[in-house]
C-alpha cells in the first residue's frame, strides 16, 4: 500500500521533471524535501534496523540532476535529528506513469565512522560537511556508503 508520504514525493517529483532542462532546480523549502524527511527513513528502516529510530530534519542538496524523463538525481547532505548532526545523501528516484508513487529508488546514506548507526556525524555548515556533500554530489559511486535501499526496476532513459 501507497503511503501518503509516497504520493507527495511521486506529486512533486512530476512537477519539478517537467522541464527539460538537465540540471533541474529544487528550492531547499520545496515540499518533496519535507516529504523525504518522512519517506528515506520509511524505505530505510524496512532493511536497516538502526532506522526504526532514526529521523531526518532536512536536506541539502549539492546537486539535483534529471536523468531520464521521470528520474532525479539528489545528492548531498542531511541533517540527523536526534544530534542535529550531518550526514552524506545520494538518492535515484522515479515515478510511475500510472499512478502517484515511486516506482523505482536507490537510497544511500551516510559514511563509516564512530558515530550512532556506525556514521560519521559531521557538524552541521563544518569544511567537513561542505565537503562530504561535495562528494556525495560529485562522485557518489566511490563512496562507501554505510546504509543503502534500492527497489524497483530503474527505469530506461
Amino acid at each position: 500500500m501507497t503511503s501518503n508520504v509516497e504520493r507527495i514525493v511521486a506529486t512533486e517529483l512530476r512537477a519539478i521533471l517537467t522541464s527539460s532542462a538537465a540540471e533541474v532546480s529544487v528550492r531547499e523549502d520545496s515540499q518533496l524535501f519535507g516529504a523525504l524527511e518522512f519517506f528515506i527513513p520509511e524505505v530505510m528502516c524496512q532493511l536497516h534496523e538502526h532506522w526504526k529510530c532514526e529521523e531526518i530534519d532536512g536536506f541539502f542538496p549539492h546537486a539535483a540532476r534529471k536523468i531520464g524523463n521521470r528520474a532525479i538525481e539528489l545528492a548531498g547532505m542531511c541533517i540527523l535529528c536526534e544530534d542535529q548532526t550531518g550526514a552524506p545523501f545520494h538518492l535515484r528516484m522515479s515515478y510511475s506513469l500510472k499512478e502517484d508513487v515511486i516506482d523505482w529508488m536507490e537510497s544511500r546514506v551516510g559514511v563509516p565512522g564512530k558515530g550512532r548507526g556506525a556514521m560519521q556525524r559531521v557538524a552541521l555548515w563544518s569544511k567537513q560537511w561542505t565537503e562530504l556533500g561535495m562528494r556525495a554530489a560529485e562522485d557518489p559511486d566511490d563512496i562507501d556508503w554505510v546504509y543503502d535501499a534500492t527497489y524497483g526496476d530503474r527505469p530506461v532513459a
